[in-house]
C-alpha cells in the first residue's frame, strides 16, 4: 500500500494537507456513508502512517507500512528499492526510449551489490555472536558469584552484547530477503521494442515522464 496514493497527496504534503485529504476521503469511504469498512480502514492506515513522523520516515526510506503482512512488506520494500534505482538511472541518463540502456541488468547488478554487502555483514555478525556465546560459556564457568543470590554482572555484560547484536542482525536478514524479492520481480520482465505498457516500471515515472520507447512485458515462462 502506498499511503500517498491512497490519500491522493504528493510526497511533500504537509500534515495539514494529509489531514484534510483524510477528512474528505473518509466521509465518502465511511460505511455509514455508503462506503466499505475495508476502504475506510485503508484510508485510516494511510493517514496514521503519514501523520506520524517516524512511520512516514519508515515508509519513505523502506516502502514499509505498519500492519502490512510479511509478503506485502517484502514486496513493498523491494519495489521501493527498484523505484530508487530506476528513477536514478533515468535521471542520470538522457531519458527517451531506453535504447542502449539495460534497465533490468542495472537493477539486478544493484540488487546483487546490496545482497553481497548484506551477506558479508550477516556472516560477520553471525561470527561475532558465535564468539560471544563461547565467551559467555567461559565466563559462566569461571566467574562465579560467592553468594547464590544476585546477578552476575560479567555474564550480564556479554549477554546484553549478544542481545544487541541479534537485534542488529534482524534488519540485515530482512534486507537479504528484500534483495531476493527484487531479483524475483526483475525476472518477471524482459525489455523489448515497442510502446510502453503500464506496469511497475512505467508506474514509477507516470506523471513525470512521457514514454514512447521500449515495451516492458511480463515473462510467461522462465
Amino acid at each position: 500500500m502506498n499511503p500517498y496514493d491512497v490519500l491522493g497527496v504528493p510526497r511533500d504534503a504537509t500534515k495539514k494537507q494529509i489531514n484534510e485529504a483524510f477528512r474528505t476521503k473518509s466521509k465518502a469511504a465511511h460505511p455509514d456513508a455508503g462506503g466499505t469498512a475495508e476502504e475506510f480502514i485503508k484510508l485510516k492506515r494511510a493517514h496514521d502512517t503519514l501523520a506520524d513522523d517516524e512511520k512516514r520516515k519508515k515508509f519513505d526510506s523502506y516502502g514499509v507500512v505498519d500492519g502490512d503482512n510479511d509478503a506485502e512488506m517484502l514486496r513493498n520494500a523491494a519495489l521501493h528499492f527498484i523505484t530508487a534505482v530506476f528513477i536514478n538511472m533515468i535521471d542520470q541518463d538522457s531519458f527517451s526510449d531506453l535504447r542502449g540502456l539495460d534497465v533490468l541488468q542495472c537493477i539486478k547488478e544493484a540488487s546483487l551489490d546490496s545482497l553481497c554487502d548484506l551477506v558479508r555483514r550477516k556472516d560477520k555478525m553471525d561470527s561475532d555472536i558465535a564468539k560471544s556465546r563461547k565467551q559467555l560459556a567461559a565466563v559462566e564457568q569461571r566467574m562465579k558469584l560467592k553468594a547464590e543470590t544476585g546477578k552476575n554482572i560479567f555474564t550480564d555484560i556479554i549477554q546484553r552484547r549478544i542481545t544487541s547484536m541479534e537485534s542488529d542482525l534482524v534488519p540485515i536478514k530482512k534486507g537479504i530477503e528484500v534483495m531476493q524479492e527484487v531479483e524475483r520481480i526483475a525476472a518477471q520482465y524482459e525489455q523489448t521494442g515497442g510502446e510502453a505498457e503500464r506496469d511497475i516500471f512505467s508506474d514509477m515515472v507516470r506523471q513525470t515522464y512521457t514514454t514512447s520507447g521500449p515495451k516492458w512485458t511480463r515473462r510467461t515462462s522462465f
